[in-house]
């Protein structure tokens, strides 16, 4: 069966094509896109070559496709280059995430580009005692070093108030016959967690400064010319009105502000409440209180 014309022709293409060795590496080295429109343009050549004919057709087709391959390496080389890129960058933030450290009024701690933290960084902040990194801002979730992480990760600084300063209102008490007088003010300090303190093994000293004076009311028989200072007492409660109490027995002529420190146990004081309250069994004196202030410590 002898092949038509038309069927020649595109096999002598087809060789003749193939016969030009380097454009097979074009097959390898180029995107699909690059090779599609080479070969349109090729297809394109060969078919004037075709219809030339010629020595001097085939050099210059040679020509041709030199000029072409050079259009085609430039054409794709951005889109190249652009592709490597976008790989780098994905693997630079898979590999190397960046973690950031929320310090909530501590001292600022740098972010770090990192797979592993090894160490805990310290933040400080004053009259506060750091209670470590979470991942949360309800702080539910906490990070434990080394911490591995293999996404961008935030961790906020969790504090426990430690010392805290609060002036209270002035009172007086004058008990009357049969019954003590007592003036109690709720001192709870805002922002403690005494439970949580405790848990670290730190103990609460309050201190309670004030002025004392004292108005008489009237001499007793059995008092007449009465020259010590009125008793009473101090005490420091919990939720369930029981604490520690002391009395000041300091000598009338003493200072006017005095200053008592109790310490007990941070957990002592239920529900983060303490009340402070005065208490005297003295009826011929009134007893005034002033310029109270309360002052919070803990520690070791």
């Amino acid at each position: 069966m002898e092949r038509s014309s038309a069927t020649l022709n595109w096999l002598y293409r087809f060789r003749f094509l193939i016969s030009f060795k380097p454009i097979i590496f074009i097959f390898f080295i180029f995107p699909l896109d690059t090779i599609v429109t080479f070969c349109y343009n090729m297809y394109v050549t060969l078919c004037y070559i075709s219809a030339s004919g010629g020595i001097f057709m085939k050099k210059v087709f040679r020509i041709i496709f030199l000029a072409l391959l050079t259009c085609s390496l430039f054409s794709c080389n951005d889109s190249i280059t652009t592709t490597v890129d976008n790989i780098d960058d994905q693997t630079i933030n898979v590999i190397s995430p960046t973690v950031t450290f929320i310090t909530n009024g501590g001292s600022s701690i740098t972010a770090q580009t990192t797979k592993v933290i090894k160490q805990e960084p310290q933040t400080k902040r004053e009259h506060y005692l750091f209670d470590g990194w979470y991942f949360d801002e309800a702080f539910k979730s906490l990070a434990v070093f080394p911490l591995s992480v293999e996404y961008d990760t935030t961790l906020y600084a969790k504090w426990l108030k430690i010392y805290d300063t609060a002036r209270e209102d002035d009172c007086s008490i004058s008990a009357k016959s049969g019954y003590d007088s007592a003036c109690t003010l709720d001192v709870s300090p805002p922002n403690f967690d005494f439970k949580a303190l405790a848990e670290r093994g730190l103990k609460l000293k309050i201190t309670v400064s004030y002025d004392v004076s004292y108005q008489k009311k009237y001499d007793v028989l059995w008092d007449i010319g009465y020259a010590g200072a009125p008793h009473y007492e101090v005490y420091l409660l919990g939720e369930d009105a029981k604490g520690n109490w002391e009395e000041d027995v300091q000598a009338p002529n003493s200072a006017k502000t005095r200053s008592i420190t109790m310490a007990t146990n941070a957990d002592y004081y239920h529900n983060n409440i303490v009340k402070l309250r005065f208490s005297t069994n003295n009826i011929q004196n009134i007893i005034h209180i002033t310029n109270i202030t309360v002052t919070y410590e803990c520690g070791k």
